[in-house]
């Protein structure tokens, strides 16, 4: 559910245009990165 704020802007770019910009893919990382560690844990 969490990655749907990375993939829509993703989408957003390829479909409308849209400028994708640096916070997008930090937040992604971050969503990531809290995944990840939640699955080692």
């Amino acid at each position: 559910m969490a990655l749907a704020f990375f993939i829509v802007p993703i989408f957003g770019h390829f479909f409308l245009g849209e400028k994708v910009q640096w916070n997008t893919f930090a937040g992604a990382a971050l969503i990531l990165s809290g995944v990840w560690l939640s699955i080692i844990r």
